[in-house]
């Protein structure tokens, strides 16, 4: 099964969602006292971690894609045809020029 880049970044979103959302629950079991600010800190670190981590994935994700949608312009590009060329004369820089053009500073100066 092939995901596309949209259900992907839906998923991703859901999970950043997830990672973010309020702990209040998680705060309520927690007993009070001295060992609560630590659990407190614990859970928030591990909040934190994981909504950076979430980013990071997100990030690389989207880079990969970026990556994949690249080269598959550039392999459409590389497919194209050239355009035709004409044939010049492969001898032009043995012909004398036809009428030679006076440079402005021949002669005459101000």
């Amino acid at each position: 099964m092939q995901l596309s880049v949209r259900q992907v970044t839906c998923g991703l979103c859901f999970l950043i969602a997830v990672a973010c959302c309020d702990v209040s629950r998680a705060d309520e079991s927690l007993p009070n006292g001295p060992e609560a600010g630590e659990k407190q800190a614990k859970s928030r670190a591990v909040m934190i971690g994981t909504t950076i981590l979430a980013v990071i994935t997100a990030g690389g994700l989207f880079l990969i894609g970026l990556v994949a949608m690249w080269g598959r312009r550039v392999r459409k590009v590389i497919r194209e045809p050239l355009p035709n060329q004409s044939r010049d004369d492969e001898l032009w820089y043995l012909k004398r020029p036809k009428d030679k053009v006076p440079d402005a500073d021949d002669g005459e100066s101000a």
